[in-house]
């Protein structure tokens, strides 16, 4: 899947064999992660864990391809931290606002995150759309 998921989001090409550098993105994919829409926080849990702090209200992109990238490589340079690898992360997805709107764009990510090999040993779900 991992490689599957990256050639759908990157194409084909040495990119495939190693990691996604920065000059990979384009401006697209940059604006979309200046929107801070996925971020690492920089302080851990009480538990050693890396946040990983999610707002997708706040994405802006020109295609998903695009947003789908920044996601790709924000997980992707976060994983370096030795600490993430052996004790997951902690998402925090705040998804304030119409929940249902944006749901088919969330299971979309869905998609690319379990390319990723990222353990997360916990999240919480932010909402008040008034339904739930």
């Amino acid at each position: 899947d991992h490689f599957k998921i990256k050639q759908k989001i990157f194409g084909d090409g040495e990119i495939l064999g190693r990691d996604v550098r920065l000059r990979d993105l384009d401006s697209d994919d940059m604006d979309c992660i200046k929107t801070g829409f996925v971020r690492i926080c920089p302080t851990k849990d009480i538990g050693g864990r890396t946040i990983l702090f999610v707002t997708p209200k706040v994405k802006k992109y020109k295609e998903l391809r695009n947003a789908n990238r920044a996601l790709w490589y924000t997980t992707m340079v976060a994983l370096k931290d030795e600490d993430m690898q052996k004790k997951g992360v902690v998402v925090l997805i705040n998804n304030y606002g119409n929940f249902f709107e944006r749901f088919s764009i969330m299971k979309q990510h869905m998609v690319v995150r379990s390319a990723i090999p990222m353990r997360i040993a916990g999240g919480h779900f932010c909402y008040n759309d008034p339904i739930f």
